[in-house]
């Protein structure tokens, strides 16, 4: 990889940063001991001057990687711009939020969206007194075929440690959507969410602002990509998005009741589901993000 494809990531670059600084430091501390505690001869000062040397050659080196990073573009480089590595993912996804205006996501159960993302789209709404739109696609509980198939796939790739089954897919949809069901219950003047149920599974996350959009993989392992909305892959996934609205079930908003639970209760009537885990659905929404990112 390229100086400036290495120094497009965050993390990269403060490891690059961190590890430069110990060697320009450690290199100046060990020319000064030479100068003060060895004795003046020529091997001893051969030394010094090879120490020196290196220092500068670094000091000059790390100087001109920053000149070129931000002030020169590498066109091999370009179409990896857009490239998250893991440990940039979160960051990414949380500044996102940070800007959204509106916000849309594409998951499969949204553990990670419920306990990172949601608190800060919430916490903004209240502080700019701004309304928040959330749109949001998960899996359909209600059908068991589809979260056998995912509690399958799960299973034979789990990264998280969870002994992945139907019950277990169903809580967490269940939980996510009693989280979203409490922002609004809680901020109903500033909250609005827009809830769908898919059939349709997917190892892509679509996360999306008015001007962002994140596409991450099943696995916290994998890259994942960002794209503004100057891009032209912007619309692409926005699009995608559309498209699965349109094939889950219809358009969910928040019934009104007295507490959270009632209205999850209300809006899934028929469901047996909400009754038979409704004591671990409610605990389940306190839990933190399965991802280390």
């Amino acid at each position: 990889m390229s100086l400036p494809g290495m120094l497009s990531s965050a993390s990269q670059r403060f490891h690059f940063t961190v590890i430069s600084c110990l060697v320009v430091l450690s290199l100046f501390l060990f020319a000064l001991l030479v100068y003060l505690v060895a004795p003046d001869t020529r091997g001893w000062n051969l030394l010094l001057n090879v120490v020196l040397a290196i220092l500068s050659s670094t000091i000059f080196a790390i100087v001109t990687a920053f000149f070129i990073r931000y002030f020169f573009d590498d066109p091999f480089e370009m179409s990896a711009a857009n490239r998250l590595l893991p440990k940039d993912i979160g960051p990414a996804l949380k500044d996102m939020a940070e800007d959204a205006l509106t916000y849309r996501l594409l998951v499969r159960t949204g553990r990670h969206f419920r306990a990172d993302v949601l608190p800060i789209l919430v916490r903004n709404a209240t502080r700019r007194r701004s309304p928040m739109r959330i749109e949001v696609v998960l899996l359909d509980f209600r059908d068991q075929d589809v979260c056998e198939r995912y509690a399958s796939y799960r299973r034979s790739s789990s990264f998280d440690g969870k002994d992945w089954d139907v019950t277990y897919v169903k809580k967490e949809v269940l939980a996510t959507i009693l989280k979203l069901i409490e922002a609004t219950h809680n901020h109903r003047q500033f909250i609005t969410f827009h809830l769908y149920l898919s059939k349709r599974l997917s190892t892509f996350r679509i996360d999306g602002s008015h001007d962002q959009v994140i596409v991450t993989r099943e696995d916290p392992r994998d890259v994942a990509f960002l794209y503004r909305k100057s891009d032209a892959d912007f619309s692409a996934y926005s699009t995608e998005f559309i498209w699965t609205q349109e094939g889950a079930s219809k358009e969910m908003a928040c019934p009104t009741a007295d507490t959270p639970i009632e209205a999850l209760y209300a809006m899934f009537e028929s469901s047996k589901e909400i009754s038979e885990l409704a004591e671990d659905v409610i605990a389940s929404t306190n839990e933190p993000s399965p991802y280390v990112r």
